[in-house]
């Protein structure tokens, strides 16, 4: 009867995985679908932060580079956050010290070449398992794939612009 308990409890604990990852392959699936209908910077990045929100709970806050080592304005939806909590002014990263009481983890948002910018998770200092940070990158990769589409989109506007302006000015 134990062997049969210890069984039965595992096979519960699998389930239960397995649900969650069903879950988040929904989630994945409907994040990328809502990818396609979307343009400009800012919509794209509010995009992520409320379906990260809603698929799982996550409160974040993601700084774009405005230039190598500067980054822009903090991205975060304010009804998700207590007053204040989204005022950090902390240094970290290479070279600063480790602050273990910190109640947000900050990953860096990459695409092939280089970084783009850095996603700050409020976790209330509560530990997050390897599988949810897979589906937190996955998320973030497929928004790096939708800046990278709106800043080719941008440089051909302003290729045509210029082409255009060379034209008229002849």
């Amino acid at each position: 009867s134990v062997i049969t308990g210890l069984l039965v409890s595992k096979l519960r604990e699998q389930v239960e995985v397995s649900q969650r990852n069903e879950n988040r392959m929904k989630a994945l699936f409907e994040i990328s679908c809502g990818y396609l209908k979307l343009s400009g910077l800012d919509n794209i990045v509010y995009y992520v932060l409320k379906s990260l929100f809603q698929a799982a709970g996550e409160r974040c806050v993601v700084y774009l580079a405005k230039s190598p080592g500067e980054l822009g304005k903090p991205y975060f939806i304010k009804s998700h956050f207590d007053e204040n909590m989204v005022d950090n002014n902390t240094v970290c990263g290479a070279g600063t010290g480790f602050f273990s009481d910190s109640r947000w983890v900050y990953m860096p948002v990459k695409n092939r070449e280089s970084c783009i910018g850095v996603i700050g998770i409020y976790t209330d200092g509560k530990e997050v398992d390897s599988n949810h940070m897979v589906f937190v990158n996955t998320v973030m990769s497929e928004m790096v794939m939708a800046v990278e589409k709106e800043n080719i989109e941008l440089e051909r506007s302003r290729v045509e612009l210029e082409g255009q302006r060379g034209e008229f000015l002849d």
